[in-house]
């Protein structure tokens, strides 16, 4: 699984989970799954913080 984090939990923030898939972006501080490589970069994902999507290994 990957996520990444959205507003909720009275403002603390909560971490939305999906699948992990080709094309998929993932945030900084979280795993890449096993049988994925991070792939191209996108700076703006993330809320600013940049993400890499997934890419087969």
């Amino acid at each position: 699984m990957t996520g990444y984090q959205v507003p909720g939990c009275n403002g603390v923030g909560a971490w939305y989970h999906q699948l992990a898939k080709v094309g998929l972006l993932t945030c900084p501080n979280s795993p890449i799954p096993a049988g994925f490589r991070s792939g191209p970069y996108w700076g703006i994902g993330c809320s600013g913080h940049g993400g890499f999507y997934l890419a087969r290994a």
